[in-house]
């Protein structure tokens, strides 16, 4: 059996240093704290376990016919205020790598599939209102998230202020187009704690048939598209949930395919390059439909036999007739 001798050639033994060269030291870093590897601890973040419901606003009621009207920040105000993560502004290395990247032709898709240095942005703490306006998407997603985490969604008193969150969020078509899947998960779980109207007249939305006009009415849309994500119908899913009625110019045969909200702006819009009326959303059966199934409800007493908010002419819409507002 052979025998072989470890080497340490670092060590000798019995010698007091290692007769390796000196190891310089490190340059400092030029970031304090965790660096680039940011540790989140959500289960610390998450609040207490809430009592019983109890009407607080009746007990303040009653401290302030005693005691008088109090000058302090009370819990309403401090539920409102949430500690979010942002992205971090001096991670200029990161940002400017980015910038490069989308200079040289990549997406963002492509940025959060592989990113810069192998990792996120850096992200930073930030007070922010749950009722503020001035938040971007990302912003919007981190308070809601915050609120449904709180109890937000399922306490019949602040419902309210998600139910207008949400439907900020769901307003604007700039935040449609870049919603994550991270988002519509955040909404997915808002909703399902909520009790949103199953009737779209109970959901405050004047018309059951809405043309591309009304569907961007200030306000209107993100009402419309949250009662749209609430109660989808079987078959459906919250990436799709509207269905999309078309017909075959040539055949005449009509099919249909479920589409997402991002793509019903584009869906009613009237098509220039064939002087085609534009579609109607039917809130009822949650389908976009052509201007003559639009025509054939209306003139049978559908909205009072109103389209685009005008009144049915005395003879009846005319489905091969243009209307003015497409025209």
């Amino acid at each position: 059996m052979t025998t072989r001798a470890l080497k340490r050639p670092s060590y000798l033994a019995g010698t007091s240093r290692s007769p390796s060269p000196r190891v310089p030291n490190l340059k400092p870093s030029r970031r304090s704290g965790l660096g680039n590897r940011r540790l989140t601890r959500p289960s610390f973040e998450a609040p207490e376990i809430r009592p019983r419901d109890v009407d607080f606003d009746k007990l303040a009621a009653a401290d302030i016919e005693k005691s008088g009207i109090k000058v302090q920040l009370g819990q309403k105000t401090l539920e409102q205020l949430f500690k979010i993560q942002v992205p971090d502004p001096t991670d200029v290395e990161w940002i400017a790598e980015k910038k490069a990247r989308i200079a040289n032709g990549e997406s963002e898709e492509d940025i959060k599939a592989n990113p810069p240095f192998g990792r996120q942005q850096r992200t930073i703490a930030k007070m922010t209102n749950f009722g503020s306006t001035q938040l971007n998407l990302d912003e919007k997603i981190q308070t809601l998230k915050q609120a449904v985490q709180r109890g937000f969604a399922d306490n019949t008193t602040t419902q309210v202020r998600v139910i207008a969150k949400l439907a900020e969020i769901l307003q604007d078509q700039d935040d449609l187009i870049h919603l994550t899947k991270f988002g519509f998960q955040i909404i997915r779980e808002a909703i399902e704690q909520m009790a949103i109207p199953k009737n779209w007249r109970d959901m405050g939305i004047p018309t059951r048939l809405v043309s591309f006009n009304q569907y961007n009415i200030p306000g209107q849309k993100g009402l419309i598209n949250l009662y749209l994500l609430s109660n989808v119908p079987q078959g459906r899913s919250l990436d799709e949930p509207v269905k999309n009625e078309m017909i075959d110019r040539k055949t005449g045969n009509i099919t249909y395919k479920n589409t997402s909200l991002r793509n019903i702006n584009d869906n009613l819009r009237k098509d220039a390059r064939s002087n085609t009326p534009g579609k109607y959303l039917d809130l009822e059966k949650r389908e976009i439909i052509p201007y003559a199934r639009a025509v054939e409800y209306a003139n049978s007493g559908v909205d009072g036999g109103e389209l685009n908010g005008v009144k049915r002419p005395e003879d009846g819409w005319d489905p091969d007739d243009i209307p003015p507002w497409d025209r």
